[in-house]
């Protein structure tokens, strides 16, 4: 905007924000009053409004320039989570999440594996994803989140560094702890097995026989009335097995001796006089309790 002596130049930021200019114009014609003839007047006139028109598209650019200039630093991006791990088994799931701000706001984050986007990207708070690592290579991969605000200005986090290993590989046999431990015993006893590790297979038998998967698998204490040997044979997840030999004998208890009587020695009795005289008898027995 023009006035005879001065002139004012207003830009609108991003953010709406209007930022103004202005300057006073100086006279030619009256520094120099030979410009004031028509003939020259004209082409002042015109010299003028064209260093004004280059003047205010200078100031706009500037003022555009530096907000992209600062859009461009304002963008932060942290990556976090269980992708800070050194090691990850394969197979596994590793969350991955981010933070991320802005001045103004953050319109997206892209999680990159390798370099490559890893998934789509989340365009709201919180900034996560789930990286399955079934199938990726045994070796190192890189993660990382990269920013960007509505200006799509970018900024990426530092880069993690994540080795995909092979599981453990189990190879220690399960043991098996029985309860009542074997012995000999005057009951029926209930007989509890208990593997070291879980999940294992308890597989048995009571005929002395050599258990093998076919034979009956433990799921409930076992009952054993009279003397027998159990034999079991232990398998957990990864194929590892052993193999015990358990004696339970049931002893019949001692029996009760039998019961004895005892009788007085009977009196004489005189022939002569033909008299009886009575003889008390009183018998007693004797047992063992039990």
């Amino acid at each position: 905007m023009r006035a005879p002596h001065s002139y004012a130049v207003a830009v609108r930021r991003p953010d709406g924000q209007i930022v103004s200019k202005g300057e006073r114009l100086p006279s030619l014609a009256e520094q120099y009053p030979i410009l004031k003839l028509p003939v020259l007047r004209g082409s002042v006139v015109l010299i003028q409004s064209m260093i004004l028109g280059i003047k205010s598209l200078n100031f706009s650019a500037s003022v555009v320039f530096h907000e992209a200039q600062k859009e461009a630093t304002v963008s932060e991006v942290e990556l976090k989570g269980a992708a800070l791990a050194a090691s990850v088994v394969t197979g596994s799931s590793v969350a991955v999440a981010a933070t991320a701000t802005d001045d103004v706001a953050v319109a997206g984050v892209q999680f990159l594996l390798d370099g490559a986007p890893l998934g789509a990207e989340v365009t709201q708070a919180p900034y996560a994803a789930s990286w399955d690592t079934t199938g990726a290579s045994r070796s190192v991969h890189t993660l990382a989140a990269r920013a960007r605000d509505a200006a799509n200005n970018q900024t990426t986090s530092a880069i993690v560094t994540v080795t995909l290993a092979d599981p453990p590989v189990d190879t220690t046999a399960p043991t098996v702890t029985a309860t009542p431990p074997p012995g000999t015993f005057t009951g029926p006893q209930s007989v509890v097995l208990v593997p070291s590790e879980q999940p294992v297979a308890i597989y048995y038998t009571l005929d002395g026989g050599a258990p093998a998967t076919s034979s009956l698998q433990y799921a409930a204490p076992i009952a054993i009335a009279t003397t027998k040997t159990l034999r079991y044979l232990a398998v957990d997840a990864a194929g590892n097995s052993s193999t015990g030999s358990l004696l339970y004998t049931i002893a019949s208890p001692a029996p009760s001796p039998a019961p004895t009587v005892t009788a007085p020695a009977p009196s004489i009795v005189n022939h002569s006089t033909l008299t009886t005289t009575a003889v008390p008898v009183t018998l007693s027995s004797s047992t063992s309790s039990g």
